[in-house]
């Protein structure tokens, strides 16, 4: 089919092969280096002929027009590269190739303007502008599968950067969670604080409006008896006597009753309180944005905690007490988190025995539903991405601080009517939680019963 923007072809017919051949020699060296290309350009089939030829020869020049005559694409396809790189046509193949208006006349008159040695010139220009094409083809060839080589490793790269942000927000994810579960928890505790505050306010208000009566009870009292010790009575007089102090003894008993109630009161709202500090650490209230509650008094003793007692018929460091204690259902479980990581899993590097151990207290807590809480040792170690976990609470001791000590300021920190259990085979921390009424369970045994 005719190209429409070529206008007729007898001009172009009547100019010879030679004048083209600048044109010609690039139109083979382009669809050479085309044809190694993956995908390969695509060139009309009659060149693939004269590929292993590195100089056309002159009978080969009409064949390779003919071909590029007849595939209006890739003649325009020519066009777009020799613009990029006029310096290897001469101008009657420009002119050829790209077809601009009036061409066929512009052409003509090239042909007019060259002579015989003129031609031969010529076409030792074209064979040397054919070599440039074909360096500047195999250049561009390498330049390709250099860009295709960077962007597979980029691809490559953008992959591992996705995966590792997919983990980072998973992470982020439970964490937050975490949180949420925690500042829900620490809700209802505090609106049960807040109830149990308004009710202790009412008791000791009635309490003492029992202590006036009790007073004015009293003072009755006393005036009966001057009465009496003057000489004054009568049947009447002692009714009434006998009267007030039944009244006086059922306000005492009032009062008595209510002081009780009072301090029960009392001291279920210091449970409260407790329970709250418990669940809110000082780390998660800094992270919260929040002192930590009702720290204990400097220097007020505290009463001793009393450890977990041991059914008769176990003995010590029997699986079997280790587990009745583990599983107590009121028990906070701290495990000395390396000391068990290192006996459970020794080949592994750092940060894996960490997320091992962990998993292997979570699947205990999910089955027996033990709080529990593992310390780390080093709060800045390489490879920690968190402190929380869905089902335990993880915790790194901190910069210069081991997690001996950590664990011994987890113990401490805990209200005295928590049972505390400290997993560990570290025979110092041992004795010294036992010391503060914790129970103590080996590592060993403790994974027996996470292995169950």
């Amino acid at each position: 089919m005719p190209d429409p923007i070529d206008g007729p072809d007898v001009p172009a017919a009547e100019v010879p092969d030679r004048v083209l051949a600048s044109a010609l020699e690039f139109a083979v060296g382009i669809a050479a280096a085309g044809s190694k290309l993956r995908p390969p350009l695509v060139s009309p089939p009659a060149l693939r002929t004269f590929f292993r030829f590195q100089k056309l020869p002159a009978n080969a020049f009409a064949k390779v027009r003919a071909a590029v005559e007849a595939d209006a694409d890739f003649r325009r396809r020519l066009a777009a590269a020799a613009a990029a790189a006029p310096e290897l046509l001469d101008e009657a193949g420009m002119v050829w190739l790209a077809r601009p208006p009036g061409w066929q006349t512009r052409l003509a008159g090239l042909v007019d303007a060259v002579g015989p040695s003129d031609l031969a010139a010529e076409l030792r220009r074209a064979e040397r502008r054919r070599e440039a094409a074909e360096q500047a083809a195999h250049r561009a060839v390498a330049e390709l599968a250099v860009a295709r080589l960077e962007l597979a490793q980029r691809e490559q790269e953008s992959q591992t950067t996705a995966a590792a942000t997919a983990k980072l927000q998973r992470r982020l994810d439970e964490t937050l969670a975490s949180l949420d579960r925690v500042e829900s928890e620490r809700r209802r505790i505090e609106s049960r604080l807040a109830a149990a505050e308004a009710a202790t306010i009412e008791l000791a208000d009635e309490r003492d409006a029992a202590i006036d009566r009790a007073a004015d009870a009293e003072a009755v009292r006393d005036t009966v008896l001057a009465d009496r010790a003057a000489g004054g009575g009568g049947a009447v007089e002692r009714a009434s006597e006998a009267a007030v102090l039944a009244g006086a003894a059922a306000v005492a008993d009032e009062l008595r009753s209510q002081s009780a109630v009072v301090r029960r009161a009392s001291d279920d709202l210091d449970r409260l309180v407790r329970r709250l500090h418990d669940l809110e650490p000082a780390s998660l209230a800094r992270e919260l944005g929040r002192a930590p509650l009702r720290p204990a008094t400097p220097g007020k003793a505290r009463p001793r905690r009393t450890p977990i007692a041991i059914p008769g018929g176990l003995y010590g460091d029997s699986l079997a007490a280790a587990e009745f204690v583990v599983r107590h259902p009121a028990a906070v479980v701290i495990v000395d988190g390396y000391n068990v990581a290192k006996l459970r899993f020794p080949r592994l590097a750092l940060e894996d025995q960490r997320e091992r151990t962990i998993d292997l207290c979570e699947d205990l807590a999910k089955r027996w539903g033990t709080n529990v809480v593992v310390v780390f040792d080093g709060a800045n170690a390489s490879g920690i991405a968190g402190t929380t976990r869905r089902l335990v609470r993880v915790t790194y001791s901190p910069e210069g601080v081991i997690a001996d000590d950590t664990i011994r300021a987890e113990v401490a920190a805990l209200a005295d009517d928590v049972a505390v259990v400290v997993v560990t085979n570290d025979q110092a921390v041992i004795a010294d939680v036992r010391a503060a009424g914790a129970n103590p369970v080996s590592s060993d045994r403790f994974l027996e019963l996470a292995a169950r």
